[in-house]
């Protein structure tokens, strides 16, 4: 299936809070668009959030502001700040 041409408008209300302990706003999760879901992630300043594992799903982060501590796989807590992008 291939991506049909869209504009998609961000709206601040949409977001949702998450157990995982972050907020989301799912900004392109669609089936006009089904082989990529594009969410923007808040965490609160001070906030440790839990693990999560989404099964056949690959998951890149970039940090748009702030600083904090990065857990990946086997990989050792790593800072991150804006710029970074994290490969999951």
């Amino acid at each position: 299936m291939s991506m049909k041409p869209a504009i998609k408008t961000f709206d601040a209300d949409h977001e949702s809070y998450t157990l995982e302990g972050c907020y989301i706003n799912e900004l392109s999760n669609s089936d006009d668009d089904a082989e990529v879901s594009i969410a923007q992630a808040r965490v609160k300043p001070g906030i440790t959030t839990r693990w999560h594992w989404l099964a056949e799903t690959d998951e890149r982060y970039v940090i748009l502001s702030g600083e904090g501590l990065m857990e990946v796989g086997d990989l050792p807590a790593q800072s991150v700040r804006p710029g970074d992008v994290v490969l999951i």
